[in-house]
């Protein structure tokens, strides 16, 4: 079942972008795992590891370099917009060396409105 979507992306390399050695060369890995896998059982299993490490691993860089991108993008910048207007939406600031940072909230208004909440 693997090899289906292999072949098609040689498929499409070799018709749509006329690169017939990548194409040949992809086919050839999926002609390779199809015959591993109907006939050599233990031959499969190693490159069913070897694919299974290599998904992790690219997954693993994709994954942070996408993270620390969109960090980079979203979160430094909004931070800095923050510092700048002066803004602190946690409200850290603390107004005596005893006081706590509880925000004084006022009870419900009416204990039948957690009755039915769906």
């Amino acid at each position: 079942m693997q090899a289906v979507p292999v072949l098609a992306i040689a498929f499409v390399l070799y018709f749509r972008f006329d690169l017939r050695p990548m194409a040949y060369a992809i086919a050839s890995i999926a002609g390779l795992t199809v015959l591993c896998g109907l006939c050599l059982p233990r031959a499969y299993r190693i490159i069913e590891r070897i694919q299974s490490f290599l998904g992790r691993a690219v997954g693993l860089g994709i994954t942070l370099v996408l993270l620390g991108v969109i960090f980079a993008l979203c979160f430094i910048p909004g931070r800095l917009v923050l510092v700048l207007r002066r803004k602190d939406p946690l409200r850290r600031k603390s107004s005596g060396p005893h006081e706590s940072l509880w925000i004084a909230h006022a009870g419900p208004s009416d204990p039948d409105r957690y009755k039915r909440q769906y």
